[in-house]
C-alpha cells in the first residue's frame, strides 16, 4: 500500500508528486511517449537547405495541413511529432459536444507537452471568488521557479507579472519583437495612460542553462519537435522523481474509477487495483471532473464549466515587407496588458513572431489565388506577428459538464465569446507603426484556449456535493483531493500554468504533512 496516489503526470501531477516527496508516492497515468526528435538537430531553415523535413514537418499524412480541411486546430499540436500529445488511447472516453472542441491528453506531461510556456502569479485580484490569496501560494510560486527555470525581465510589465525572484535574463527578441517594443517605448507614457502596458513575456523558456538542461537556441521548431529541453514540460518532473526513487512512476495505466475505504482508497485502471491512504486527482479539469463523476455513478449532474475565451488578430509593419524572414528566433515575443477602462479587469495579451510557422497556416488567409498567396507569404511574413489575446472566464449557467452512461464527457457550451477591446487596442498598436483591424479579429470557437477549469470549485466552506475546500479536498470525502484547475472557481485572463503548478506543490505538500501526522 502506497501513501498517496497521484492520477496524472501534467503540471499538477508533476508537482502534486513534487510535494510528496518523503512519501511513498505511486504517479498512475496512460503516459502515453512521445517520440524523441533525433533528426531535428539544428535550426529548421539549416535543415530545410540541406535535406527534405517534410515527414517532421508536413507528415505523411499531411498532419500539418488538418486546419485546411479538417477544423481549426493549433499549430502547436498539428505536426506529426506533437499529435500524439491530443491522441486517445483505447478506451478513453469520448468527448460528446457539438459547441467546445475541447482537447485532452493522455502523456506523460500531458498538455504541457505543447504549451505556450506563458508563467503568471495570479494576484489578490486574479483569486477573486477563490478561497485563497496570493500570499498562500507566493512561496510555491518560488519553488516551482527554481525548478522549472523562467526567463523574463522587470519592465513595464512588473506591476501585472509580480515577483522576479529567479528570474533568468529574457530571451532575446526576434526583429519584430524587437522594432514594436521600440516603438512602444518612445511613446510608453501615452500608452500607460491609455491603459496598455507592453513588455517581455515572463516563460518557462530557459535563456542560460539550468538543471541539466540547454539553453533555448533559437531553432524555431517550437511548432514540430517535442521535448525540447529549454521549454519545460512537467515529463521532466516525473522522470527526474522516478529516476530518483522519490516516486514510482506506473505509466499505461487507463483510471477509471476510486472508492474510499475505511483506511484508505482504492484506484481502479483496466482491471488492476491500486490502494493508498491518500487519493490527489490531476488529470486536467475535464478529466478529473469526469473521474469524479464516475466513480459516483452520477449521470444527473452538470457542474460548471470555465474556460479563458481568447481572439486572434494579425499585424502587419508596412515598412517590414519584403526584409528578410528572421531565421533564429523563439515565436513568443511579448506580453500586453490592457488595464482601465477598455475592459472590467485585466485583458492579457501574447505578440507572437511567425517565422517558424509553415505558410499553409498563413495561406488562406490572403484574400488572393493560391499563387498570389504563396507569393504575398514569402514578402510579408517577415512583416507580419500575431496576437492573442485572452479574456477573464466565469462560470454561466448554460455552460456544464456532465457524463453519460458510458462515462463519456458531454459538455455544452452557449456563452458567445467575448469581443469588444481588439478595436481599441488594434487602434493603439497602430501607433508603433504596427496595422491591423478589427475586421480581421478571429474569436477562437470555444474550448480553443485549452485553458479549462471550474466543474469542482474550491469554497471556503464547501457546502455542495461537487465543491472542494481550499486545500483541495472533495466534499463528503476524507482522503480525496483534487490538485488541478477542475478546483479553480474563475480564471482570470492570465495563463493558469503556472498557478496550476504553485497550487498542486501546495496541496501535496500539505498531503504529505498529514501524512506524517497520522503516521
Amino acid at each position: 500500500m502506497h501513501d498517496a496516489i497521484v492520477v496524472g503526470s501534467g503540471a499538477a501531477g508533476a508537482f502534486a508528486a513534487y510535494g510528496l516527496r518523503g512519501a511513498k508516492t505511486l504517479v498512475l497515468d496512460a503516459g502515453m511517449p512521445l517520440a524523441e526528435a533525433p533528426t531535428l538537430d539544428a535550426n529548421l531553415y539549416d535543415l530545410r537547405k540541406s535535406r527534405d523535413v517534410f515527414h517532421e514537418t508536413v507528415g505523411e499524412r499531411f498532419e500539418s495541413l488538418h486546419s485546411i480541411e479538417g477544423g481549426e486546430l493549433s499549430p502547436k499540436v498539428k505536426a506529426p511529432l506533437l499529435r500524439p500529445v491530443i491522441e486517445r488511447p483505447p478506451g478513453a472516453p469520448d468527448i460528446i459536444s457539438s459547441s467546445f472542441s475541447a482537447l485532452l491528453s493522455y502523456t506523460t506531461g500531458g498538455l504541457a507537452n505543447a504549451w505556450g510556456a506563458q508563467v503568471y502569479r495570479f494576484d489578490d485580484a486574479d483569486l477573486r471568488g477563490f478561497p485563497l490569496r496570493a500570499a498562500d501560494l507566493d512561496p510555491f510560486y518560488d519553488e516551482v521557479a527554481q525548478q522549472v527555470g523562467i526567463s523574463g525581465a522587470e519592465d513595464d510589465l512588473a506591476r501585472f507579472h509580480g515577483s522576479a525572484r529567479g528570474l533568468q535574463p529574457p530571451l532575446d527578441l526576434a526583429a519584430v519583437g524587437r522594432d514594436l517594443l521600440e516603438a512602444y517605448s518612445l511613446r510608453a507614457d501615452e500608452f500607460r495612460r491609455e491603459g496598455l502596458f507592453i513588455g517581455r513575456p515572463r516563460l518557462a523558456v530557459l535563456s542560460r542553462d539550468h538543471a541539466g538542461r540547454k539553453a533555448c537556441a533559437y531553432e524555431n521548431l517550437e511548432f514540430f519537435k517535442p521535448r525540447q529541453g529549454a521549454v519545460y514540460s512537467p515529463a521532466f518532473t516525473i522522470e527526474e522523481l522516478a529516476r530518483r526513487g522519490e516516486v514510482d512512476y506506473a505509466p499505461g495505466h487507463l483510471v477509471e474509477s476510486y472508492r474510499e475505504t475505511e483506511d484508505g482508497v482504492e484506484v481502479l485502471a483496466q482491471g488492476e487495483t491500486f490502494r493508498a491512504r491518500r487519493l490527489i486527482l490531476c488529470l486536467g479539469a475535464l478529466n478529473t471532473a469526469r473521474l469524479v463523476l464516475r466513480a459516483n455513478g452520477d449521470t444527473e449532474s452538470r457542474l460548471p464549466l470555465v474556460e479563458n475565451p481568447c481572439s486572434f488578430a494579425p499585424l502587419i509593419s508596412l515598412r517590414r515587407i519584403g526584409m528578410p524572414v528572421e531565421q533564429r528566433s523563439f515565436y513568443a515575443q511579448l506580453n500586453l496588458f490592457c488595464s482601465g477602462p477598455l475592459w472590467p479587469e485585466p485583458l492579457v495579451g501574447m505578440i507572437y513572431a511567425v517565422d517558424g510557422l509553415l505558410r499553409s497556416d498563413l495561406l488562406f488567409n490572403f484574400p488572393l489565388s493560391v499563387r498570389g498567396c504563396l507569393a504575398a507569404s514569402r514578402y510579408v511574413l517577415p512583416a507580419m506577428a500575431l496576437l492573442q489575446l485572452f479574456y477573464p472566464g466565469d462560470p454561466r449557467p448554460e455552460n456544464s459538464l456532465s457524463i453519460d452512461g458510458k462515462g463519456n464527457l458531454v459538455l455544452r457550451y452557449a456563452a458567445p465569446p467575448p469581443c469588444g477591446a481588439e478595436a481599441k487596442i488594434l487602434g493603439l498598436l497602430r501607433r508603433t507603426g504596427w496595422r491591423s483591424d478589427a475586421k480581421f479579429v478571429r474569436p477562437s470557437k470555444p474550448g480553443g484556449s485549452v485553458h479549462y477549469a471550474g466543474p469542482l470549485p474550491m469554497r471556503e466552506r464547501p457546502g455542495e456535493r461537487y465543491e472542494t475546500d481550499r486545500d483541495g479536498l472533495l466534499a463528503g470525502t476524507k482522503r480525496t483531493h483534487v490538485g488541478d484547475a477542475a478546483s479553480f472557481p474563475r480564471l482570470p485572463a492570465k495563463n493558469l500554468t503556472f498557478t496550476i503548478m504553485a497550487n498542486a506543490l501546495r496541496i501535496g505538500r500539505l498531503v504529505r504533512a498529514q501524512l506524517s501526522e497520522s503516521g
